[in-house]
């Protein structure tokens, strides 16, 4: 589902500037959000009984809401700038609201400069990020994460990925992995994931990509036994 801040970044209120430019609408949106998402995840629990519920929202305008980057209606200026502390409040109120109905909530940013630290501290909230946007900081604070036993889910295979050999992605983690000291038994505790939404693919094509992910992911399990 879309995430509370990127939605408030693009919905427009009735006079036509964006709902981010007002407290108030900003909340009535979550609070709507949230009664959605209960209802969907209470759908789908009727629907699959027992089953293991992960709902994810997607939050890529969170970055330009923290950095005041999101244009206003006319184009012509910005947004005033959402401080850290309210969206990190906003998220838990949303995350505390659906915690007890799933087994994850999951925020998943495909946007450069994560705000990987202010996530943190959103409690039973997972991450999930796109590794070939992470610089060198972001890795540091995936370290700090993984030391925290709270690791960000790993967005390694493009959603473009046509390949059938997942060697390439896990080299990719598995080298920012032991260049950051971590020891290769914490790779059992990874989760991986596609690295960005899969709406736009076949059902063949989106099936094949999910497939190299848990190709990607028994590669990984398989280097932490050996470990």
């Amino acid at each position: 589902m879309c995430g509370p801040w990127t939605l408030a970044a693009s919905v427009a209120l009735p006079r036509g500037e964006k709902a981010l430019s007002d407290p108030g609408a900003c909340r009535d949106l979550r609070q709507a959000l949230l009664a959605a998402a209960t209802e969907h995840v209470d759908k789908v629990s009727s629907l699959i009984p027992g089953a293991d519920i992960v709902l994810q929202f997607d939050e890529p305008s969170l970055t330009g809401v923290l950095a005041g980057s999101v244009p206003t209606a006319s184009g012509f200026s910005r947004l005033r700038s959402v401080d850290e502390q309210t969206a990190r409040e906003a998220l838990t109120e949303l995350t505390a609201g659906l915690a007890p109905r799933v087994r994850s909530v999951v925020v998943h940013t495909c946007a450069p400069s994560p705000p990987l630290r202010m996530l943190a501290d959103v409690p039973d909230l997972a991450v999930a990020v796109d590794v070939a946007l992470l610089g060198g900081a972001e890795w540091d604070l995936v370290a700090e994460a993984v030391e925290a036993s709270r690791p960000p889910w790993l967005g390694v295979v493009p959603t473009d990925a046509t390949g059938t050999h997942p060697g390439r992605y896990v080299e990719r983690v598995l080298a920012m992995w032991r260049r950051l000291g971590l020891p290769d038994a914490g790779l059992s505790t990874l989760t991986l994931s596609p690295a960005c939404g899969l709406a736009g693919r076949s059902p063949d094509a989106a099936l094949g990509v999910a497939r190299l992910v848990q190709a990607a992911a028994h590669e990984l399990g398989e280097i932490a036994q050996g470990s």
